[in-house]
This record gives structure tokens, sequence and C-alpha cells, in this order.
């Protein structure tokens, strides 16, 4: 057996890698083996040679063909899996939007109805489940008030504020009336919450606005105490709440000494001014339980529910004497008051809320007589 048959027994193999590189090479490698191994090699040797690198460069492109469709197949089931996952991704976020648009119209629905603060405590799980978040919500009052949550605000004027791994966003830039406050500093719930507050401001507006008519028409525009008929509902209440449960009700009647001279001497606006200073002292020196409201003119009451002598008493002598040692700054004068007080209690000292009203303006009066600046306890003049 010389080279060129032992050749021709394995040229098949040349054939093969060379296909491998380069499919056409293996065509041309096959007919140059006619050539190259007629040369000097036995007949049955070249016919093996021959059909041996035939075969392998025809079968060789069946498997190139298949190759090709086993890829195009890949490449089609790989754009299929993109076109689903794709189609999964917007179906999701249909029913993200669809969940979003229903959270939003019971949000509306109830809203709507709503005609006080209080009523917007029902919005509360609609909204932490609308923005994946734990909320609260504050209203515009005096300053924020909460209407319902746990997370605390600090000082805000508008927009977005972060703290403490807390984001509050206002319901208006400029003089915000509402702020949610939120659990979270992502940008995702922020975004979320900044859709919701565009969505639904309006009826929060509606609702606030609401809410301060009926505040204005229930508090007096000066010293934003309750007015005289807010005083008589709350008496009335106050009246049949200690007669059912059989409690001591006392009723403190204030007015101002000598308050003509203050207005005849600088002025109504000075007056106006010492009016609202007395009334912030009032309300810093009772509880919160007491209620307190301007009387008319110069003259406040508050109403004490289960009330004690001796405790409504030393109330009484204490804000008497910080309105005593107060110094009224009008302007560049500064000017000395001094207040009168008269206490009665129901039913230690009357049986009904007209007598209860009577007894502690008498005893008001007494206070008054005898040299002012001073509290008087009906009992003591009875």
């Amino acid at each position: 057996m010389n080279e060129y048959e032992i050749v021709s027994m394995f040229y098949f193999i040349v054939v093969y890698l060379v296909g491998r590189f380069n499919k056409n090479l293996s065509y041309l490698f096959t007919a140059f083996s006619i050539v190259f191994l007629f040369l000097d090699v036995r007949i049955i040797y070249f016919i093996y040679s021959l059909i041996s690198s035939f075969l392998i460069s025809y079968f060789y492109r069946i498997n190139i063909v298949d190759r090709r469709i086993l890829d195009e197949a890949i490449g089609r089931k790989k754009s299929l899996e993109k076109e689903i996952c794709d189609m999964k991704l917007r179906a999701e976020k249909l029913m993200d939007d669809f969940k979003k648009t229903e959270i939003i119209y019971s949000i509306f629905n109830m809203l709507s109805k709503a005609s006080d603060i209080n009523s917007l405590k029902s919005i509360e799980k609609y909204v932490n489940h609308y923005t994946a978040s734990v909320s609260s919500l504050y209203i515009k009052d005096e300053g924020f008030v909460k209407v319902y949550g746990e997370s605390e605000i600090k000082e805000f004027k508008g927009g977005i504020l972060k703290y403490d791994n807390l984001t509050a966003i206002g319901f208006d830039d400029n003089d915000p009336y509402a702020v949610f406050v939120f659990k979270t500093a992502d940008e995702k719930v922020i975004e979320a919450a900044k859709e919701l507050v565009y969505e639904i401001k309006n009826l929060i507006k509606r609702i606030y606005l609401f809410a301060r008519i009926e505040a204005l028409s229930k508090k007096d525009g000066l010293t934003g105490l309750y007015r005289r008929s807010v005083f008589n509902e709350k008496l009335n209440e106050e009246y049949l709440r200690a007669k059912n449960f059989k409690y001591i009700l006392g009723v403190m009647m204030i007015d101002i000494d000598h308050f003509k001279n203050i207005n005849d001497t600088y002025g109504h606006q000075a007056g106006d001014e010492i009016l609202r200073k007395v009334a912030d002292i009032i309300k810093g020196c009772v509880y919160e339980t007491d209620f307190v409201a301007r009387y008319g003119g110069e003259e406040f009451v508050v109403i004490m529910p289960r009330a004690q002598r001796e405790g409504s008493f030393r109330k009484a002598n204490y804000i008497r004497e910080t309105v005593e040692k107060t110094r009224f700054k009008i302007g560049m004068v500064e000017i000395k008051l001094t207040i009168s007080i008269g206490i009665a209690y129901y039913p230690l000292d009357a049986d009904n809320v007209v007598d209860l009203i009577e007894k502690s303006d008498r005893a008001l009066y007494y206070s008054k007589e005898n040299g002012r600046n001073r509290v008087t306890d009906y009992s003591s003049i009875a």
C-alpha cells in the first residue's frame, strides 16, 4: 500500500474538516480528489475515496440545511417567547391600571357624598392600596390637623418634603390645604402618590372649603372662639350628659375690666387685639375637655364638664393671674389688664341651664362690683 492509497482511505476526514470550516471548500476538495487520487491509486481505493468524499459533502450539506432550519426554529421560539413576555407585561399593566381606576372610582364615589373632614377617614385603605404604602392625612385648620394615620408631619409649606424616611406631598404648592404623609422614600411610590393627589385634589378641596365655611359660621371671626349660639347648643348637650351620668357641670363667666376705656383711649383696633390675646390666654389655661366661647362683647364663657369646685376655682385664678401679669403691647404702648370671673355649678347651684347661666353671671357681677380682678364662686354669695 503506497502513500496515495493511504491518503485515499482517510481523505474523507480531510473533506469533513474542511467542510466544518467552509462548505464550498469541501466541494472543491471532493472534486480535487478525483484528480489527485487518480494519479497513482488502485481503482478500488480511488472509488472508495471518491464515494466517501461525496457522501461526506452530501450529508454535511444536509446537516447544514437542518441546522439552519433548527436555528430558524430557535429564533422563532425566542421571538415568540419575547412577544408572550411583552403581552404578559402589557396585561399586567392593564390589570394594574384597571385596579387603580377602580380605586379612584371608589374614592370619587365616597368623597362626592362626603360633607365633613371626618368622612375622609374612609379613604385610608384605598390610598394605601393605590400607593402600596402606609399613609397619613392632614387637613389645614389653625395648623395641620391629623385626619388619620400614625406618621407625624414636620413644618410644611408646600410641594414635597422628605424626612425620616417619610414623604409629605401637599395638595397645593403655594398654600397647602391638605397633606399626605407616606412611610416611604421610594420614587415609584412617590410617583403613584402624586398621581393620586392630582386625581382627588379637587374633591378634597371641596370638603376642606365646606368644613372651613361651617367652622367660620360656628366661630367668632375675631377671636377664633366658638360663637354664643354654638355655646348654647354645647351647654344643653353637656347639661343632659351631666344629668344622665350624675356629675357636676361648671360654667365660668369672664369679663375684661374697664374694656370701654381701652376702646375709648387706644381705639377699637387696640381693643380687638386685646380680645384676641385674652382669648388665647383663656384657651391656653383650660383643659382640652373644656369648651371656650365668646359670649358677647368683652365677655367669655367656659363650660367645664366633670368640674370640681376647688380645682375650677384654682383654674379661674390662674387665668386671672396670667392676664394680670401679661403686658399687652399695642404699637408702642404697653397696656395692663385685669379680668373678673364668676363660677356656678349644676346641680350644686342650679337645676337647669337657664339658672346655671344666670347664677354664673351673677357671680361675675359680684366680682365686678366688689373691686374687680377677682374670682367669685356663686356658693360664696348665695
